[in-house]
Formats: C-alpha cells, structure tokens, sequence
C-alpha cells in the first residue's frame, strides 16, 4: 500500500508553500480591504476583469482624443459615478457637484494620485508634493499670494501688457496666425517679473525657444500618462524618450538658473548696502529658506519652474482660447468690445476700470467652463462622507471630472455652446455653489486664481480695444466635439489660428 503514495519532492512542497502563501496573502488583503470592495461592487462601471480590470475601457483613448472620450464615457456610463478596477487599484471616475465639493473640503485628503508621477520633474513642489511636505511647502508659499499683494504687479502688467499689443501689430497681414506664442511670451514676462523678481525681456528678446521648450517638454511627458509602455522606466529609456526629456528639462533649467543667480546677487549687494527687506515676494520667499538651510537651490529651482508652468503656459492656453473663440463667435466679440469702449475712458484700459467690464468677465469665466482644467485627482487617505447615504472609503484614487461637471445640463442651460450668458450675475446667483470650480478649491485651491483672472482681464480688455479677430473656422455645433489635445488643459489640434485687423 505504502507503495502507491506518490512522494512529494522538496520542490513541490515549496512550490504548495508559495501557492499557500499567495493564497493566505490574497484572502487577508480581500477581508483587509472589505469595505473597499462594498464599495466598487456598488458603483456602476465597466466589468472588471483578472489581472486588468476594467482598464480595457481606456483603450483607444489618447490626450489627443481625451475631449471627446470624456463626452461618450459619460454617455456610456450614465449616472454620477464610474468604478474602474486598474492593475488591483480602485478607481472612481466622479463629476457629481456633492461629491467632489465633499472631497475637496477635505482637509486631510489632500495627496496627488499616482498618476502624477508621470509629469513630476525633479523635486516635489507646491503643485505636486503630497502630505506633509505640501503642508510645508504651501505654509511658506501662501503669504507670496495674499490678496493685499496684486497693486504690487500692477506697474508689470502695463508694461507688459502694453508690449504684447504694440507686438500684434506685425500680423496685421491679413495671414492666420497661431497666438499662442506670443501670449505665452506675454504670460512669461508677468511670471518672471511678478513672482521671479527678474525681468527676461521673453516678449522684446523674442525667446519663443523658450517658450517652446517648456511645450514640449510637457507635450513629452503627458504623451507618457497616455503610453502605459512608458511607464516602465527602461522601456522609456530605451525609446530615446527619456534623454530628450532629460535634454528639455536641462535646456529649461538653465534659463531659471540663470533668473535664480541673478535675484541672489541682488539680494546680496542689497544686504552689503544695508537695503535688503523683508519681502513676501515668491522668490524672496524661496531664497529666504535657502538661506536659513530649509530648501535646497535644487528645490527652488523646482518651484520657479511649476509657478511659470501654472502661471503662464496655463494661462496662456486659456488666453488663447479666448481669442479663438472670439473669433469664432464675432457677435460675442462685439459685445465685449462695445463694454470695452462704453467703460474705458482711454486709449487704454487701466485696472481700475476692470470692474466695469462684466461682460468681458463672463466670456473669460465662460472660456474656462469648456477649456480649464478638465482633471484632478485625488488619493483618499481617508473616508470622505458625501452625505447620509454615501461614503467614499479611504484608498480610492479618485478621478474628479471637472469638465463633465461643467457640461451638466443640471447646471448650464447650453452645455455645448459658447454662451457667456451662463455667467450673468443673474445666472451665478442662481446656480448652487460649487458647479464651477475652475481653479478647484478646499485645501489645494489654486494660490494664484486671483493674479491670473486679473491679468487675463486686463489683457483681453486692451487687445479687444485695438484689434478685431476673425477666422476661418466655423462654429461648432458642441465645442467638445473639437479635435483638441490635452496638456494639463486642452488645446486645439490645429492650434489657436486667428486673423486679426485694427480696429
């Protein structure tokens, strides 16, 4: 009898070992994480299958498509909610105004998904740090943004702002021409004088390297987000990519470099005269903690680079939509115009006269409903409640959807169009908090939304006084049907193409 027993070599039992192990490990991570999996059961999504889940749905969708695939997604998946299963995380894809007004009032839920990974470079920043490393970070950032601070960049915004219209005048040709370049010129010499303390001349030196550079170099690294192949990081090397970021964001750095050396030999000679104040300007700020041995030149030169990143090149891209549309739409840009000059009593508009131009505020907040940030994410360290019947539990990677929120008939009469009205004071009053939320809020709201809605003012106001745009273009039927691209916002595939004529 004992005979027909098969034996169990050494190999087997260790080879049962394991597959006991793995067995045991999954059972405990499965109760561990119970309330997780109550959860995602719960929530309507795409089925999820072994090993993958439900990230199968994403197939096919790119940051060139993105504009579109968010409008079929949400035809796909009715409801406030979407769950996705991604390589074992738990994903919520939310565009519910309850829900990510409940998530981003948290005050503890503040950590970046993983995803941000993918666009991070160099040293984590107020923009991109999660925990207590951003708490640190924004605690000494946030007196550089106080409200109390604008009429100190004011004298910027007139010289600059009075440079970029004098330069249009060169495309007074009757040719198209993409716009964003020059505003993005514009953008940078606010950034750069404003919160960097050095004037880089980018608009009179003509430095469109630049501002090319800073483009591709995040055109790289969202084609990244959008390649699961090149997440793995040798695949990414090996595709060349890698060096030419690299290659980018040293040709970048040097110019900050540059700007931070610059403000450090001021600052010195100004101390050596016995002149150096207190200062709650950003790079003061920045050099101040250098100093005391708390951020390194590494991390400041970090900073510079995000703030011009979420400074300029952000507010570049919502500027020229401005003008795209405008364009698009010539009754909507004669409107503005008409205010422009019933308000202003010069040749030029001054910031004092901005509050009289409503209406020129509306197309601007209309611009950023189709054309802001369309996502955010957050990693959930801990439950949110959303309200009596539904509670997010804690290690979700959530996915707030900002432009579906937009786009909700719920909230905006013409969800697809191009309908300033939607921001009438009427309109506002009317519509319940939190429906818009172009520069996000809670806890990691946008510093700088105040600096950027007035400098976008300002410079609409002045060029709309001196110029009229057309195109060839006609107006689409739903903007989201649009070929765009996406690069933390999007942007036209064909670029922001415009005409323009004196007035």
């Amino acid at each position: 009898m004992d005979g027909n027993i098969p034996k169990l070599g050494l190999s087997n039992i260790l080879l049962m070992c394991v597959i006991g192990a793995i067995t045991i490990r999954a059972i405990y991570q499965r109760w561990k994480n119970r309330k997780l999996y109550a959860f995602m059961s719960s929530i309507p999504g795409p089925m999820s299958l072994p090993f993958i889940g439900g990230i199968y749905v994403c197939i096919g969708i790119s940051r060139n498509n993105l504009f579109r695939k968010l409008k079929t997604f949400k035809k796909n998946y009715p409801g406030i909610i979407a769950g996705i299963w991604e390589r074992g995380k738990p994903h919520l894809i939310v565009s519910s105004r309850e829900v990510v007004n409940a998530v981003l009032a948290s005050s503890e839920n503040i950590d970046k998904i993983y995803h941000y990974r993918n666009v991070k470079i160099g040293t984590a920043t107020m923009f991109s740090a999660s925990g207590t490393e951003w708490r640190m970070i924004r605690n000494i950032m946030n007196p550089s943004f106080q409200t109390k601070l604008l009429p100190l960049f004011d004298v910027h915004f007139y010289n600059h702002v009075k440079t970029f219209v004098s330069n249009l005048k060169e495309h007074l040709n009757g040719d198209k021409f993409d716009i964003f370049t020059p505003i993005h010129l514009c953008t940078i010499d606010l950034i750069c004088d404003s919160m960097v303390r050095n004037r880089i001349g980018a608009q009179e030196n003509r430095l469109v390297r630049f501002s090319y550079v800073m483009t591709q170099l995040y055109e790289m690294l969202f084609e990244k987000i959008f390649s699961p192949l090149l997440w793995s990081d040798w695949i990414y090397a090996l595709s060349g990519k890698k060096k030419l970021v690299r290659a980018l964001r040293k040709e970048q750095n040097d110019y900050l470099q540059k700007m931070m050396d610059q403000r450090i030999r001021e600052r010195a000679e100004l101390k050596v005269a016995g002149h150096l104040e207190t200062s709650q300007i950003y790079i003061d700020i920045l050099l101040d903690k250098m100093d005391a041995g708390i951020l390194s030149k590494q991390h400041i030169i970090s900073e510079i680079s995000e703030i011009l990143v979420a400074g300029s090149f952000t507010t570049a891209i919502v500027l020229s939509w401005v003008f795209k549309l405008l364009a698009v739409y010539p009754d909507i840009q004669e409107k503005a115009y008409q205010e422009i000059k019933k308000n202003c009593s010069g040749e030029e508009v001054r910031l004092d006269e901005l509050s009289e131009l409503v209406y020129t505020e509306m197309i601007i907040k209309e611009t950023l409903r189709h054309c802001g940030v369309p996502l955010t994410g957050r990693n959930l360290t801990k439950d949110v409640r959303v309200n009596d019947s539904m509670t997010i539990p804690a290690g979700i990677q959530l996915i707030m959807s900002a432009h579906d929120l937009h786009h909700d008939p719920e909230y905006w009469e013409r969800p697809g169009e191009f309908y300033p009205e939607h921001f009438s004071p009427a309109n506002e009053k009317s519509r319940p908090k939190g429906a818009f939320v172009p520069f996000m809020g809670g806890k990691r709201v946008c510093p700088g939304s105040r600096y950027a809605m007035r400098s976008m003012r300002f410079l609409v106001a002045n060029t709309l006084l001196r110029y009229k745009f057309s195109t060839d273009e006609n107006p689409p039927k739903d903007i989201r049907d649009m070929d765009c691209r996406y690069i933390f916002l999007f942007l036209p595939t064909n670029g922001f193409l415009v005409k323009m004529d004196i007035r």
